[in-house]
């Protein structure tokens, strides 16, 4: 009893119709392999006088059968019957169609569980369904992800922070020795604009009050400077 034409006796879907537990219409594929038990032939063949084989599957085996099955898929939901609990829903087959058979003279060999079928409608909403479960997996992981980015962002923010304040405590402490050591802030500060001095002799000096005094004088055109002990006079050389 299969959907598939190719599989089974009968033509068309002949898979077996039922409810799952929260009232899901599904088919579900199923075969019972079966045999007549030899000692009880002859009241079998009471009831199917024709004695036709067929006729007893068809219209005996197939019946039990389907019963069987809808009473075993009202105890499971479609994603148990179609995944993990698929052994079990044919053991519960199992279960419930032996004793129907025992009864009527037949005995049961095995019941096989095949694909199990939804109605389109109800394939697209648990398709669409999933979908949507997988984008808001998506977006929550997305989320996770850029929550992780902003707090590393904030630790190596926090982190050149605290680098900056223990420099900057560094530097102050050496300030304060090197103020101790000359003497005052005076003479620290006459120290730090020796360590950025380069080299260029100033033009200018400029007092605290701010004002300005040169200390390369321009002389007048012909006028030479005074000859010292460290800039002699030149001397004249003949033509």
């Amino acid at each position: 009893m299969v959907r598939r034409v190719e599989e089974g006796r009968m033509e068309g879907d002949d898979s077996v119709d039922c409810k799952d537990e929260t009232g899901i219409q599904l088919n579900v594929d199923t075969t019972v392999i079966w045999k007549i038990k030899p000692e009880e032939i002859a009241p079998l063949y009471l009831n199917y006088p024709r004695r036709d084989i067929d006729e007893v599957s068809d219209m005996l085996v197939r019946r039990l059968a389907r019963q069987a099955v809808a009473d075993a898929c009202g105890k499971f939901g479609f994603i148990e019957i179609a995944g993990i609990q698929r052994i079990e829903f044919g053991s519960q087959v199992t279960e419930l169609l032996g004793p129907l058979m025992t009864r009527d003279h037949l005995e049961l060999v095995d019941v096989s569980i095949g694909e199990v079928y939804l109605l389109p409608d109800q394939q697209k909403a648990i398709t669409d369904k999933s979908v949507a479960e997988q984008k808001a997996l998506q977006a929550k992981f997305l989320e996770e992800q850029r929550k992780a980015e902003a707090s590393a962002a904030i630790a190596e923010a926090e982190g050149e922070k605290q680098a900056a304040i223990i420099r900057a405590q560094g530097q102050a402490e050496a300030a304060r020795i090197i103020m101790e050591q000359l003497g005052g802030r005076d003479y620290y500060i006459r120290y730090l604009w020796i360590e950025q001095w380069n080299g260029v002799v100033p033009y200018v000096l400029v007092t605290s009050d701010g004002q300005e005094f040169p200390l390369i004088v321009q002389l007048p055109d012909g006028v030479l400077p005074l000859p010292t002990a460290d800039y002699p006079a030149p001397t004249p050389t003949g033509r």
